[in-house]
Parts: structure tokens; C-alpha cells; sequence
């Protein structure tokens, strides 16, 4: 790194401030990067080894300023993202259909490509370490690759994520980013177009940054996962900028060979690499998507089209869905709300009680009462990062959300840590806590579930074959027969297509609802939303 100016250190200084951003983080709340550094709730010493961690991100990161230090603070960042990146592994074998820990593993090593980058920047010209520098940089484009295919993954979920005021749409940019990353990806590793490319994605990460982490972060400034959300979001933005800088660093130091132009048309690969290398991204992804289902829609003998143009019997990953009709008995049981979503549902099926099932669950009952306690005051729900969704609109049971806790229960089950906290408006009080609601991803499977309750228990349930409203009738989600929605008669793609409408498989995620003061322990994980269960 002789004779940087000051262009070719912008992206020195980018991850520098990430892990600087992500030190002072930790040392102020005392944890970690919730969810992206995955520390379980459990780990001996865990509140000491966060504030150290958080010391060592700051130092390290402070570090890469100097010249004399920096190749130190680089080897330091690149040995500790290397720690948090390989505690995801254990996560990738438990489920290899589930993209959800191997998206993580690869947003954690990025930024350690990134520091490795830098680590051989930083060393003595001619060394081996430093004749790696290209090789490092060539490996984030793997992380590109995953994170075009979370894109494809987890698309209904995206355009959520995505400012509804930016034009033309979210879904343009939701598809718009996901191409970015591909072509991103194939440049890299071929080497075709990289300098472009990598200086575009660094554009398209910290426009994630600009445009959806730092508004969270100024909406609920007390929201620790908004902190570590925006701190992690800065470090992986500097991470292809710190690529890019490389690439071009390089470039310059291998002059191209002098060749007339008939010669260079004829050597020339006419761009080869590059777009074999974008189609081998691409059908990684979809081959990622689309076989863990098929195959085990072969092995359970069901035929796919139940999932698309009938009630759901199985959903995008492979897990059975209850019926609902057979066993849930017209879901009269449940109320009228989740009866009239019955062609929008996928419930778990119910499994043989085993010895221990209902302590578990039990367990699980005590531990959620204890906790919510101090919530029966719902403002301190709210100093808590809970916050009302859906605040103007009138409805009997209202939900308020931790987004921390949201992603937090992708991979952990703590429950002490509701994704949401339910309160329910009877004619004493507006607010009047009577449940929780646990989430997890979506392609969290059946023995997933099982563990963190039992199904034998109780029936998590998530929503599908949603079919969103073209601009011009939006007001049929509504009234007494709505065309659109949850609540909608539309449940095909066919027939949602044929309105005008967009039509997603699954929104949202896996849900249950716990109501600890109940005395029945089976109404204890009633789904019946249309009754309070205040007591």
C-alpha cells in the first residue's frame, strides 16, 4: 500500500469505521451484534466476553489509521469476523434446505475477505501474504452470490424492507438489487468488469444503509437491533469498497501487454468468463431454491400443484400443513378471523404426545408469564423497542413488535424474548396484555419448531397464497366479502393473476401465540384471536 491517495483509502476508512461503529455498540449496550454475531443467550461469561469483544472491534478498527498498526488492526478484525463467521456452520448442517444460517455464515465472511484483503495489503511487497491480495479479493464474490440468492429467497419478505416511496416500485428494485448482485458476483470472480462492479455494489449496500437501516435507527433510537443493524450494515459496505479499492490497486501494478488491435480481437475471450461465470451464479441460486423442495415433494409422494392451486398442503420448504379442514374442524374452534383464512394458512400438524411434551410447553408458559410482567404497562412496552403495528387502524387484539427480537428468534428461542407482545382492548383499558406471539423464518422446519415447543402442545401457523391488490382496488382487501389479502376469496396464483393482482406463496413467518394467564393449560396456546383472554 505505497503512495495511497486519498480515493484509493476511502474504503480503508469505511471498514475502519464499521468496526469502530460496531465496538462502540457493544461497549454501550454490553452485547453483541444481535442477531448477526450469533452468541447464545447461555454462553458462561457472555456480558464480559461482549464488552471485550466490542474493545477489540474499536481498538482494531482505530488501528487500521495508522500505518504502523494497521496490518495488526487488519489481522485482528479478520480473526475475529472469522470467529463469528464460523459459528454459523454448526446452524448450516442442522438444515441444509434452511438458506438462513448459510446467508449469515456468508455476510460475516465477506467482511473477513475484506480484512484479509487488507491484511495482505499491509504486508511486505513480494510476500506470500501479499501476492494473495488478488485471491482474497476474488473470494467476496462468493458472499455476493448469497446474498443475490437471500434475495431470491427471501423475496415477500424484501419488498417490506424496500421505501415504498422510491420509484418506480419495490418490487423493481427488489428484483433490480438481486440481478446487482449476480452481475456483481460474476464480474468479481472473473475478473471482467471488476473494478465497475465492485464499486457498484459497494453503491448498492450503502444505499441500504442511507435508505432503510439509518430511517429504522432515527424511528426507534433506543432499538438496540437498529444500532447493531446499522453498525453491521457500515462494515459490510466497507467490505467491497475495500474489495474495489484492491482491484484497482492491482490493476495498476500489472501494466496490460502492448497488442495491436487485430491481435487483441483475436486473444480476446469476448467477455466468456464473465457471463459464464454470471450464469453458473444464477443457476446456483435457483438450483439452491428449487431442489430441497422437489425433492422432498417426490419422497412424501404429494404433488406439487396441491401447493399453488388448492389449500395449502405443504409449504416452500417442504413441511406438511395441516389441512385444517379434518382436524381443526372447520376452524370453529379458532374463531371467525382464522376460520375466514383457512385457504390462507399453513398450520403444523399435530404430533403423538411424547413423555416430557408438556412440561416442556409448560416451562415455556412460566417463563413467558415472568417476564411480561412489567409490560402490563404497555409504555413500557414501547421504552422497551415494542412497537404498535398497524396503530390507526381500530381492532380488538393489537400487536406490538420488537424487530430485534424478530431477527434474534430466527435462530434462537429465548422465552424471555417475545417477537411481539399482545394486548387486547376491552372496555376497562385500550391496552390489556393478555399474550405474546414467537416468530422464526419461515423455512424453519418441523423439528425445528418442535423443539422450541412441542407440536404436540400446540400448532405454529403461518400465512399463504396471498394475492396483493393492483393499485386500483385496493379497497377489496376490505368489506364484507373481500377479494384480496388474508382474508381474501382470491387463493391461486391463476386467479390472482387474472385481477390484476401479485400473488406470493408465503408472507410473513412462523408464528405462535402463548396466553400465560390463562387457567386452561390448552387455552394457554389457543388460536382463537377473537376472544380476550385477559384474566
Amino acid at each position: 500500500m505505497q503512495n495511497r491517495s486519498l480515493a484509493s483509502n476511502l474504503g480503508l476508512y469505511a471498514y475502519a469505521s464499521g468496526a469502530i461503529f460496531l465496538g462502540l455498540v457493544g461497549l454501550v449496550s454490553g452485547d453483541f451484534a444481535t442477531t448477526w454475531q450469533r452468541v447464545g443467550p447461555n454462553l458462561p461469561l457472555r456480558e464480559p466476553l461482549a464488552y471485550f469483544t466490542a474493545f477489540i472491534e474499536f481498538a482494531a478498527g482505530l488501528a487500521l489509521f495508522w500505518r504502523r498498526t494497521a496490518r495488526a488492526g487488519a489481522l485482528t478484525l479478520t480473526a475475529i469476523y472469522c470467529v463469528f463467521t464460523l459459528l454459523w456452520v454448526p446452524r448450516i448442517f442442522e438444515d441444509l434446505r434452511n438458506f438462513d444460517p448459510i446467508g449469515n455464515f456468508f455476510e460475516e465472511f465477506s467482511i473477513v475477505a475484506a480484512g484479509a484483503v487488507l491484511f495482505a495489503a499491509f504486508s511486505p511487497t513480494d510476500s506470500p501474504i501479499s501476492r494473495r491480495e488478488s485471491l482474497f479479493a476474488r473470494l467476496y464474490g462468493l458472499s455476493a452470490i448469497s446474498f443475490g440468492i437471500g434475495h431470491l429467497y427471501y423475496m415477500p419478505g424484501l419488498l417490506g424492507w424496500i421505501p415504498k416511496w422510491v420509484p418506480p416500485s419495490q418490487m423493481f428494485w427488489a428484483y433490480a438489487t438481486t440481478i446487482g448482485f449476480f452481475l456483481a458476483a460474476a464480474a468479481i470472480l472473473s475478473g471482467i468488469m471488476a473494478p465497475l462492479a465492485s464499486r457498484l455494489l459497494t453503491a448498492e449496500i450503502a444505499g441500504f444503509e442511507i435508505l432503510v437501516w439509518i430511517p429504522k435507527l432515527l424511528a426507534s433510537p433506543h432499538d438496540h437491533f437498529n444500532w447493531a443493524g446499522n453498525a453491521i450494515c457500515v462494515a459490510l459496505a466497507g467490505a467491497p469498497w475495500v474489495v474495489s479499492d484492491s482491484i484497482f490497486r492491482t490493476a495498476k501494478r500489472v501494466p496490460a501487454p502492448k497488442l495491436d488491435m487485430k491481435a487483441a480481437r483475436e486473444k480476446r475471450p469476448a467477455g466468456a468468463p464473465f457471463y459464464g461465470a454470471f450464469v453458473l451464479t444464477f443457476l446456483s441460486g435457483i438450483a439452491f431454491l428449487g431442489v430441497p423442495p422437489q425433492l422432498t415433494l417426490q419422497s412424501s409422494g404429494q404433488q406439487p400443484s396441491a401447493t399453488v392451486e388448492s389449500v395449502t398442503t405443504i409449504d416452500l420448504y417442504g413441511n406438511p400443513c395441516d389441512t385444517m379442514m379434518d382436524t381443526m374442524k372447520g376452524m370453529s374452534v379458532m374463531g371467525e378471523s382464522m376460520e375466514a383464512m383457512t385457504n390462507h394458512m399453513c398450520i403444523t400438524p399435530a404430533r403423538p404426545d411424547l413423555s416430557g411434551d408438556e412440561d416442556r410447553a409448560k416451562a415455556v408458559v412460566d417463563q413467558v408469564r415472568t417476564a411480561i410482567e412489567k409490560y402490563k404497562d404497555y409504555k413500557k412496552a414501547i421504552a422497551d423497542g415494542y412497537i404498535q403495528a398497524n396503530p390507526t387502524v381500530d381492532q380488538p387484539q393489537f400487536h406490538f413488535t420488537n424487530d430485534a427480537n424478530a431477527k434474534y428468534a430466527d435462530t434462537v428461542f429465548d422465552p424471555t424474548r417475545p417477537t411481539s407482545l399482545l394486548y387486547y382492548h376491552t372496555a376497562q383499558k385500550r391496552f390489556a396484555l393478555e399474550g405474546v406471539m414467537f416468530t422464526t423464518r419461515p423455512s424453519a422446519s418441523e423439528d425445528e419448531l418442535n423443539r422450541r415447543i412441542p407440536l404436540s402442545v400446540a400448532r405454529w401457523h403461518k400465512h399463504t397464497n396471498f394475492c396483493g391488490a393492483p393499485a386500483n382496488k385496493v379497497k377489496e382487501y376490505f368489506g364484507e366479502h373481500p377479494k384480496f389479502g388474508m382474508f381474501g376469496s382470491i387463493h391461486t396464483r391463476s386467479a390472482c393473476v387474472a385481477e390484476g393482482g401479485t400473488f406470493f406463496p408465503e408472507v410473513f413467518t412462523w408464528m405462535i401465540h402463548v396466553f400465560p394467564h390463562e387457567s386452561d393449560f390448552k387455552d394457554q396456546f389457543s388460536m382463537n384471536d377473537d376472544i380476550s383472554h385477559v384474566h
